[in-house]
């Protein structure tokens, strides 16, 4: 399991909070003790001054860095919020045209197991007419590829919007979205011209996999995005 990666603010809370121990017990027990060795005093005087710079420091950035920073978060985290719901939007979408043309309007489940997603997809065939797309305004797509590239543009268009916000952007956030952006269900989709099956059942994996990507940007960037 990956480690959670402390924030920059989490670090200098540390190091400050560490410094100050350090101080208190220096000045109130370590002086007190004679030298274990020669020049300890000397070498204690000198953590000492580290100490007292690390804590001036600590304060000087909670109150011209951490706290504007964390005042601007907070106002503009409803936007973000907006924004990262869309992607939730797409796979929903996603699903919901996949399920209509199979005849399951009312599901917006599937399989989240290969084998299953797999079966789930036999009979789709990639060059046929897609079902039409919902919105304001609906969009009937010709077929399959062109169903998909409909939502990489969405998809790539609403990264576009939170680049407006990117120095928010947890690290963890920019990661699962450059995966997105990346998967391999975009090669497939681009090489159409190519003599790439027209099947969407071999298209399962990767389709499975960019769905997986889809579902976990929300929660990804909602969890992460912090000062």
């Amino acid at each position: 399991m990956m480690k959670k990666k402390l924030s920059l603010s989490q670090q200098v809370l540390i190091f400050s909070v560490v410094s100050l121990v350090w101080i208190v017990l220096y000045k109130l027990m370590f002086l007190e003790i004679g030298e274990f060795f020669p020049k300890a005093f000397e070498l204690g005087e000198i953590f000492y001054a580290i100490a007292t710079s690390v804590v001036a420091s600590a304060i000087f950035y909670y109150i011209v860095v951490y706290r504007p920073a964390k005042r601007n978060l907070e106002l503009i985290r409803p936007s973000v919020d907006v924004i990262i719901t869309q992607f939730l939007t797409i796979y929903m979408s996603i699903i919901e045209g996949i399920n209509r043309y199979k005849g399951n309007s009312g599901s917006l489940a599937i399989p989240k197991d290969f084998e299953g997603f797999r079966k789930y997809c036999e009979g789709i065939i990639l060059t046929d007419k897609a079902p039409i797309i919902i919105g304001n305004p609906s969009f009937q797509p010709k077929d399959w590829f062109e169903y998909f590239e409909y939502f990489f543009f969405q998809e790539n268009n609403v990264i576009l919007h939170l680049h407006n916000y990117w120095e928010y952007i947890p690290s963890e956030g920019k990661t699962i979205l450059q995966e997105l952006q990346n998967s391999s269900l975009h090669t497939c989709i681009n090489s159409r011209f190519n003599g790439a099956s027209n099947k969407m059942y071999d298209l399962a994996g990767p389709l499975l996999n960019h769905l997986d990507i889809l579902s976990k940007v929300p929660a990804t960037l909602a969890l992460n995005m912090k000062i």
